[in-house]
């Protein structure tokens, strides 16, 4: 989650619609990329999408909610707890499962993310701010929780597959019409 790799670009070459050369600061996310592509091909907006078309801003519109929050989240990943990341303006706050504590990093003062303020008193209230926020989006301990009884739950299928020996290509039939597996 931090900048080095969290700041991805989205290029879009769109002669007449994007002028060229146009690069915005605003954070988005890759949710938003469906919603754009909608409204670049005349779609209806579709109900309950967690992200919003950024053509606006593309085409150079001023950011209507420059404080818009941004969640990001990453499961477990070769060992890795869970993770996630709250951004609102200017501010970033990344939390681990298992962590004792948050990091908090004001971007514009520390682009580079090496100033944790998570534990400065002056911040305490903001930083519970973004903590209550970010929590009503994402439960580290129930995502660790899925996480294990998915590795619990695959190694019960292993034992099976080592105790019977499917022939795994013999169980599934696919008619060669439909692109779905019918048993």
């Amino acid at each position: 989650f931090y900048e080095g790799s969290a700041r991805v670009p989205i290029i879009f070459s769109l002669p007449g619609v994007v002028p060229s050369g146009k690069r915005i600061m605003q954070a988005t996310s890759l949710l938003d990329l469906g919603p754009t592509l909608i409204e670049l091909s005349g779609g209806p907006e579709l109900p309950r999408m967690d992200g919003e078309s950024i053509l606006s801003l593309i085409q150079g519109a001023v950011p209507e909610n420059p404080a818009r929050v941004i969640i990001s989240q990453l499961g477990d990943v070769k060992g890795d707890s869970p993770s996630a990341m709250i951004r609102k303006g200017k501010w970033k706050l990344i939390s681990h499962c298992g962590y004792e504590h948050p990091q908090l990093f004001d971007l514009a003062d520390d682009p580079e993310e090496m100033k944790d303020l998570a534990q400065d008193p002056r911040q305490q209230s903001f930083r519970q701010e973004l903590l209550d926020e970010l929590s009503s989006y994402w439960n580290g301990e129930g995502v660790l929780k899925h996480i294990t009884d998915s590795y619990a739950h695959s190694q019960i299928l292993k034992r099976w597959e080592k105790t019977t020996e499917p022939d795994a290509p013999e169980q599934w039939i696919g008619k060669l019409d439909s692109n779905v597996l019918i048993k």
